[in-house]
């Protein structure tokens, strides 16, 4: 980029996919709402940008009204995410999320996802690799700077079923789901009641509505 005399006018971006658990939580999984996967690495260096790290949750989505942002365009009102400008430039207390939406729809037992497979008799696990028989149930979730709360749903009949909370400020790990105990349930009645109300917003909201 610098012989090509390019390197003042290019921003380069470094993410990730999903993260695997590898035997977080008994799980192979990439796609389930707790931290080890739900948190990618986001590294941006470009003309402008200072050094140093921030903490506020930026999103996948805020990826394309960023490029849309920096190319010098509009950002239509009805598109999902913000441009990350005005946090790159320090401006953190006015960064609108507060909150995430994590949501997988799972497929390899049919329901919501619209798949519906048999297997043969002949069916060789060891061929396919364990991701072919390891899916999850579908699910959503909400994300806070301090909870975690989710809402798992049976995948034929995609009605709720379980849910987890973590209060990750004092279980960073998530391993007490606070959603099973009755006297933290009774309560805490508010809380759980905004979290809820929270989610289904983030759920059907769109655009700049969202936030």
């Amino acid at each position: 980029l610098k012989k090509m005399g390019e390197w003042e006018n290019t921003i380069v971006i470094l993410a990730s996919d999903n993260g695997y658990n590898l035997g977080a939580h008994r799980l192979l999984h990439k796609m389930v709402p707790y931290e080890e996967s739900a948190r990618v690495p986001l590294v941006i260096a470009g003309p402008g940008i200072p050094h140093g790290s921030c903490g506020r949750p930026v999103l996948q989505t805020d990826l394309a009204p960023s490029f849309i942002d920096w190319a010098g365009a509009k950002l239509p009102t009805v598109m999902d995410g913000l441009s990350v400008s005005s946090l790159l430039a320090g401006n953190t207390a006015a960064w609108p999320h507060q909150d995430v939406l994590l949501r997988y729809i799972g497929g390899y037992g049919g329901g919501t996802s619209g798949i519906s497979m048999e297997l043969p008799d002949d069916f060789d696990a060891a061929t396919v690799g364990p991701g072919f028989l390891l899916d999850i149930p579908t699910y959503r979730a909400l994300r806070t700077e301090e909870y975690t709360y989710v809402e798992w749903y049976d995948d034929k009949d995609e009605i709720e079923h379980e849910y987890e909370l973590y209060d990750r400020s004092k279980d960073p790990y998530q391993i007490d789901n606070l959603y099973a105990d009755p006297k933290y349930l009774e309560k805490n009645k508010k809380l759980i009641r905004n979290l809820k109300n929270r989610l289904n917003d983030l759920y059907v909201c769109q655009g700049q509505d969202c936030y």
